[in-house]
């Protein structure tokens, strides 16, 4: 079997990668993204992602598998794309980004933990009706009491 040069390319890219569960996961958003844009019959080639329709193919590809997940989901595979773009840019097969459109997720606040002493402290500073800093107070020492 004759390796195209975009398969040398993306197995050369991954193969920096130092972690073997980094190298499985961008591995499974490059064929995801392979499979894509890429008949099952043609070979992958990567000049396709340098123009400037590109970008809008790879967004609206991009957020419509990956919008509803969570965002270290998003953020992650987005990850895996840019970097294998960056990659091929130092290699100089694109001279664009086709993944320039799209933009990281915040992460979801962390609801579970426990408040610090300063978030503490700023409910105590707001103008609080007497019920809420009593049931503040009360709650407040009884995380120390324990």
């Amino acid at each position: 079997m004759i390796l195209s040069r975009e398969r040398i390319a993306i197995a050369a890219y991954l193969a920096i990668l130092q972690s073997p569960g980094t190298q499985r996961a961008y591995r499974s958003t490059l064929r995801a993204l392979r499979a894509e844009f890429s008949p099952p019959d043609a070979p992958f080639t990567v000049a396709e992602f340098d123009t400037d329709a590109s970008a809008d193919r790879v967004t609206d590809w991009f957020t419509g598998r990956w919008g509803q997940r969570a965002p270290a989901t998003f953020n992650r595979n987005l990850d895996a794309l840019r970097s294998a773009v960056s990659y091929l840019q130092d290699q100089h097969w694109l001279s664009t980004d086709p993944t320039r459109r799209l933009r990281r997720r915040g992460r979801t606040p962390d609801r579970t933990r426990a408040l610090s002493h300063s978030e503490i402290d700023a409910l105590f500073d707001q103008d609080l009706a007497l019920r809420e800093r009593t049931l503040y107070t009360l709650l407040y020492s009884l995380n120390f009491a324990a």
